[in-house]
């Protein structure tokens, strides 16, 4: 058993899964009639694309292909991997399944060649492919596939699950204290439910739960913004940064925020596409708080700018 709880409590079947009940009503009859159409999953990450690929495919068939689409990204994939997968005579009745995971870091010119490859093994192969970026995707992919977009779940469902999980691991939280703390935690994380999940692990010591380190709350991020508006980036790197800090939480609020910096609307726009421009570029810089700041420094100056 996994001692990372994310993986210990990853839903096995579709009704642990927190969806909605038209999205979850759709999923359960492709489990009962054991076919699927094309499927394009999008969303935010952490929201259980990958979880309810898995489980439909294990519900439905034995054989399945998994592959990572950010890793094997390019035409030899579906050359060989995919390809050689579909050519091959399935032992079963039930049909074979790809799933094509991080399908947004796929190259346009492997969606391109992919495209032919589901319409030429239709009858006998489906995909599963699932994305945070849905512009990413080129259309005619979207038009071969059902497409459903995972949107924000409910915060109190997510409450709900990490004090099922509190409770499953004997760990303390009934107090009023420790229900206050699962609510500041789903708040700083929302609405990625892997990451809060992550979170409340860390914060389980000794057999009790307690959210002792401050989270990005609402304080927080109009705190943020209030120093953004004089400039004082200094105090942001001093009180907001560090260790554990939700850089993309932060990039967000500038996003979102956008429109309390700016002076005009090509302000506005710019400081949109900056955080957006950043908050890309995020996951690959080898000093995520020195990318950040840079972001800041670029938003001061279109928030200057005449």
């Amino acid at each position: 058993m996994s001692d990372l709880l994310v993986e210990k409590y990853r839903p096995k079947v579709i009704d642990d899964v927190i969806l909605d009940e038209v999205t979850l009503k759709k999923f359960k009859s492709y489990i009962e009639s054991k076919d699927i159409p094309h499927l394009l999953f999008h969303g935010t990450a952490g929201l259980g694309k990958t979880t309810v690929a898995k489980i439909l495919v294990k519900s439905i068939t034995d054989e399945y292909l998994y592959i990572n689409a950010s890793d094997d990204n390019n035409v030899e994939t579906v050359r060989t991997k995919i390809k050689d997968f579909c050519y091959t005579i399935g032992f079963g009745s039930g049909l074979k399944i790809v799933i094509l995971d991080e399908f947004d870091g796929m190259t346009e010119y492997a969606m391109r060649m992919l495209r032919n490859t589901m319409e030429e093994f239709s009858n006998t192969c489906r995909f599963i492919l699932t994305c945070n970026y849905i512009t990413k995707v080129i259309d005619p992919i979207r038009s071969r596939c059902q497409e459903f977009e995972f949107g924000k779940p409910a915060m109190v469902d997510i409450a709900k699950r990490c004090l099922k999980i509190l409770k499953e691991e004997n760990a303390e939280c009934l107090t009023e204290e420790c229900k206050a703390d699962i609510k500041k935690l789903v708040k700083s994380c929302y609405p990625d439910i892997r990451k809060t999940i992550n979170n409340l692990q860390k914060f389980i010591v000794n057999g009790a739960f307690s959210v002792e380190e401050k989270v990005m709350d609402s304080e927080d991020a109009e705190k943020f913004i209030s120093l953004m508006k004089v400039g004082d980036i200094k105090k942001i790197r001093h009180e907001l940064l560090g260790a554990g800090c939700d850089y993309v939480g932060l990039y967000r609020i500038l996003f979102e925020k956008s429109k309390l910096l700016g002076k005009n609307e090509s302000a506005i726009v710019g400081i949109m596409l900056t955080s957006a421009e950043y908050m890309y570029r995020h996951a690959s810089v080898p000093d995520q708080e020195v990318n950040f700041v840079a972001c800041l420094l670029s938003t001061w100056k279109l928030m200057n700018s005449e």
